[in-house]
């Protein structure tokens, strides 16, 4: 009860914090990124539904690396992770600003070939995040940067992300 709280306080208490009041208008729109990070190069899709400051978000993120050596010797690993994050939104003229976090699930693949293929696979309980600034032209159409990651037990992933926004900002 007191984490629930906690965010319904830190949720109220944000809207004077980030400078401007908030939309009346209810957003909903599309996050399509491309980029890279530790787990090298980074893919995500999220889809947002605004009211007011306050959204919700239903993110789908993946990571590949494949290695190549010589010898017939290769590598690769993917991660993914698929969440549900709440998360606070800022305006400031046609800039968008977001911060949001979650809860979700993730897999992470290690693929060994050399003489003969072997892998393995963990899955988990995650909690994704994800900070940006998105420039919005006309209000259904922007580009933006996201730093997003997730944050587990077994393998975190954090990647710079260059985003098609798609949709209704405010």
């Amino acid at each position: 009860m007191r984490p629930v709280l906690f965010l319904v306080l830190l949720a109220t208490a944000a809207q004077p914090a980030l400078g401007q009041a908030a939309p009346s208008t209810v957003g909903t729109w599309l996050d399509a990124g491309l980029g890279g990070g530790n787990s090298g190069l980074n893919a995500a899709l999220a889809i947002t539904r605004r009211s007011g400051i306050h959204g919700l978000t239903v993110r789908g993120m993946v990571a590949a690396r494949i290695r190549i050596a010589l010898f017939d010797k290769t590598s690769s690993r993917t991660f993914g992770d698929l969440g549900l994050l709440y998360g606070l939104h800022g305006r400031s003229g046609n800039t968008l600003y977001t911060a949001r976090a979650g809860i979700g699930a993730i897999w992470y693949r290690r693929e060994y070939s050399d003489s003969t293929p072997a892998y393995d696979v963990n899955a988990a309980f995650g909690v994704p995040w994800e900070v940006g600034v998105t420039q919005v032209f006309g209000g259904n159409f922007g580009l933006g940067v996201r730093l997003a990651g997730n944050l587990n037990a077994y393998h975190n992933n954090i990647g710079g992300l260059l985003v098609l926004h798609l949709g209704q900002a405010w």
